[in-house]
């Protein structure tokens, strides 16, 4: 429940979390090794 983000930050959510764990697991695919140092 992202309602009190929403109340004090004026922050919403945009996205579901099955998008946000699909494009993560997308770039971990990608980038295995992460950010270079």
């Amino acid at each position: 429940d992202a309602s009190k983000a929403d109340r004090e930050l004026n922050w919403r959510v945009t996205r579901t979390l099955d998008e946000m764990a699909q494009d993560t697991w997308h770039w971990q695919s990608r980038h295995p090794q992460g950010y270079p140092d």
